[in-house]
């Protein structure tokens, strides 16, 4: 198990030591298994550790659970068998991971196995593992992947350049606001920064200390008109603010109503024939 994934990892240049998966731990004489277990009335669960002797294998979730199985004459698989019934029937329950889930419906169950786009890249470790530990070829599965969105009345017809629009309009109008005023306004407040800005590019070169100074000076004086400028624009940015955020709120929306990550159940069955049917159509 160890060894199909620290394969995964290496051949796919993933760092994460608990991508796609936790290693499976050594802790003294206990093995981890690649199963959950907890208790009728528990609220989380945990992982399932395995000591095993030539009599006896015992099972604990590493904290409070931890029973017994005692291997008698005749078939052990029987006594197992039976052992577990009893644990379930006792409140345990003892369950797969998600790749030995996986595992096990392709092996045992499955004609056909169908994988959306994120779970077909993991199954290159349980076909590891299929090879490795049950040494067998792994049986092909599909890969499919499809989008129907949930009824819900459509999106809005907004994008993010539509935001990143309003975006740059805002900062323009905060640092350029002379070039959002008409011919009439601040006409003198729009000439001193005229007047400022040549200034500045006639000293551009120029290091000398009272070009320094000069510079300083326009700093602060740059900062006064454009704070006078602005209050000529006030009413303009609070309408651009309320554009901003009413896009903000469709693009919200939109998010959820393309979503693709809803659950089956929540769509009408009508459409959903249809989707599969169409689907089915196009793959034979």
């Amino acid at each position: 198990y160890n060894r199909a994934l620290n394969s995964y990892r290496k051949s796919n240049r993933i760092r994460s030591r608990t991508h796609t998966a936790a290693n499976l731990e050594r802790i003294d004489s206990w093995l981890e298994y690649p199963f959950w277990c907890w208790k009728i009335g528990d609220t989380h669960r945990r992982r399932l550790l395995v000591r095993a002797t030539d009599t006896t294998i015992t099972i604990s979730d590493g904290s409070t659970l931890e029973e017994d199985c005692r291997l008698g004459s005749g078939s052990n698989l029987d006594n197992l068998a039976t052992q577990l019934g009893h644990w379930q029937q006792g409140g345990l329950k003892i369950r797969p991971s998600a790749l030995s889930t996986t595992l096990f419906a392709r092996v045992f169950l499955a004609d056909l196995f169908i994988h959306g786009i994120g779970g077909a890249k993991y199954d290159e470790v349980t076909d590891a593992l299929m090879a490795d530990f049950f040494g067998i070829a792994p049986p092909e599965y599909m890969t499919l992947s499809g989008t129907l969105h949930l009824p819900l009345g459509g999106c809005h017809d907004v994008s993010q350049d539509d935001r990143s629009r309003l975006v740059s309009r805002r900062r323009r109008m905060i640092h350029n606001a002379q070039d959002f005023l008409s011919d009439g306004q601040a006409v003198e407040l729009r000439e001193r920064k005229t007047t400022l800005i040549a200034q500045q590019q006639a000293d551009r070169l120029d290091n000398s200390d009272s070009s320094i100074r000069n510079r300083q000076i326009r700093y602060h004086e740059f900062r006064d008109v454009n704070r006078e400028l602005n209050r000529h624009t006030i009413g303009a940015r609070q309408a651009l603010e309320g554009d901003l955020q009413e896009i903000d709120r469709q693009l919200n929306a939109n998010s959820v109503l393309a979503s693709r990550e809803f659950s089956f159940c929540l769509f009408p069955e009508t459409p959903l024939r249809e989707f599969f049917d169409n689907s089915l159509a196009d793959l034979n």
